[in-house]
């Protein structure tokens, strides 16, 4: 059945629930942390599905919102972490590192421009579709694909060799943690007392020990602490092994047969960090090791629910979110502008990939439709790493920019647990005010492919109380946003 994320009044739950089931449909879960926090209704809705295939649910989706009250309806897609495949499954490219130049194309300017007006000035524009024919960028053309199974990060994460569990198996882990000060930032503390939710394919216990076990969640109702795919692993061993005393909140969302995680869960799971954050009364760091491949148009406008939830919950000191910058630059954009709206909004910390040379890799996505400055950052990702039970051979690429976000996290834990209770611009201000883009041979305060320059953990710690006196933090607070706080967004009709 087509699953639906609906947006409506508080007053109005009860009425939705009854037309749904008039409809067909049945209510599977009320988002009640986030609406209660909005003061709206928030319910993922089933829908009978479509008796043909290319609706995609668009009878489905036209009859919700035929429902008085109902003015915001997100359908379901599934976002893959990697490609299943051989390492010469593309064998035309040149794997050597190379380093981007191109810069914004002047289309991509005017669509960072677009995301910049106030909430009430984008609200007057003619509809995306519009927009996006006028800007050059077209519509998508249909097709018969298979939308649950559309691959992410092509051609980023590719599955390696799985290598024994035998001394300095860890040895590629350290140097990439070395790289960035880890050693040097936990002579400083171990990031006790921060709490990371990773937002995965589940987590394999043996990566976190049972006392840094804060909670777990599975969308499925099976184990947060097993993971059959492996991805969510790669990420907590990569974290755990930067900030080993950090509290963990394992959020095991269900995928697909090829590995694609349910965008409806990950709403699910943000919904229940927002529960945990309010209840333990302490800030949670979001760790997305995720994204959706980037087809560059305007349909998919920065003001998502997922960045007005963010930008709530970021204001409420509640929830930091720390993304993969992705792996799609060159492969799905028109222009050179490559992130997604989510990991790309003002209010997140998103993370490029170098390899061992502190060469941007390849596949690292660059800048930002929703907020210029992206990446934020920048991590190393190379050889054997973490995965599932053990260690996975990933070559050279390394795990693409998934393995470079629990590295952000973990700066980021170091940082709160030095200095907690600060404002969330705070520790992204002297996150990227840290970063050293002279290390890479890069002499400028920004660049689009690496953003403020590799990650200086220690360094990083020591400049969050002067956090505000740093450019980074005016900056941030100067950008203008289109998108409105959740529960502040107009009604539509």
């Amino acid at each position: 059945m087509p699953s639906f994320l609906v947006q409506g009044l508080p007053q109005m739950k009860a009425a939705i629930a009854n037309q749904v089931i008039l409809l067909g449909g049945h209510i599977d879960t009320s988002l009640d942390n986030l609406a209660s926090l909005a003061d709206i209704t928030l319910l993922v809705v089933n829908m009978p599905p479509s008796a043909n295939e290319m609706e995609h649910g668009g009878l489905a989706r036209k009859a919700l919102l035929a429902i008085p009250g109902v003015y915001i309806v997100e359908d379901e897609t599934y976002l893959c972490f990697h490609t299943l495949g051989p390492a010469n499954l593309f064998p035309g490219h040149n794997w050597l590192p190379t380093f981007p130049i191109a810069l914004p194309q002047p289309n991509d300017g005017a669509a960072v421009l677009l995301q910049l007006l106030p909430p009430e000035v984008s609200r007057l524009l003619p509809p995306h579709e519009l927009l996006s024919i006028a800007m050059g960028y077209g519509l998508p053309k249909p097709s018969m694909v298979n939308l649950h199974e559309q691959p992410f990060g092509v051609p980023g994460l590719l599955l390696g060799p799985a290598v024994s569990s035998v001394p300095g198996v860890d040895q590629d882990l350290r140097a990439m943690l070395e790289n960035i000060q880890i050693p040097q930032a936990q002579a400083l503390n171990l990031g006790e007392g921060a709490i990371v939710g990773v937002i995965d394919s589940g987590i394999n216990g043996m990566w976190v020990s049972p006392s840094q076990r804060v909670a777990g969640w599975s969308e499925d109702g099976d184990d947060p602490w097993a993971d059959p795919l492996g991805h969510g692993s790669m990420v907590a061993g990569i974290l755990m092994a930067a900030a080993p005393k950090a509290g963990v909140i394992s959020c095991k969302v269900s995928t697909s047969f090829s590995g694609g995680m349910s965008s409806i869960g990950i709403y699910k799971a943000i919904d229940f960090l927002t529960g945990q954050a309010i209840g333990l009364n302490r800030p949670i760091i979001c760790q997305h090791s995720w994204g959706v491949p980037s087809p560059h148009n305007l349909l998919s406008p920065c003001s998502t629910l997922m960045n007005r939830a963010h930008r709530l919950l970021d204001e409420r000191n509640l929830m930091l979110s720390s993304w993969a910058a992705g792996n799609n630059r060159g492969t799905h954009t028109i222009g050179q502008i490559s992130n997604h709206c989510a990991n790309s909004c003002r209010w997140a910390i998103s993370a490029g990939a170098l390899d061992r040379n502190l060469r941007p890799q390849f596949y690292s996505s660059q800048g930002g439709q929703c907020y210029p400055f992206h990446p934020s950052i920048s991590a190393t990702t190379f050889g054997v790493l973490p995965w599932g039970s053990g260690w996975m051979d990933l070559g050279e690429k390394g795990g693409a920019t998934s393995s470079c976000c629990p590295q952000t996290s973990a700066t980021l834990a170091m940082m709160m647990t030095a200095y907690p209770n600060r404002e969330f611009a705070e520790y992204r201000a002297a996150l990227r005010g840290s970063a050293r883009n002279d290390l890479l041979g890069i002499l400028s305060f920004y660049d689009p492919a690496t953003g403020s320059g590799l990650i200086q953990a220690d360094r990083a710690i020591e400049l969050v109380p002067k956090a505000k006196e740093h450019p980074w933090y005016a900056i941030e607070k100067a950008t203008p946003t289109s998108v409105a706080r959740l529960g502040e967004e107009p009604e539509r009709g």
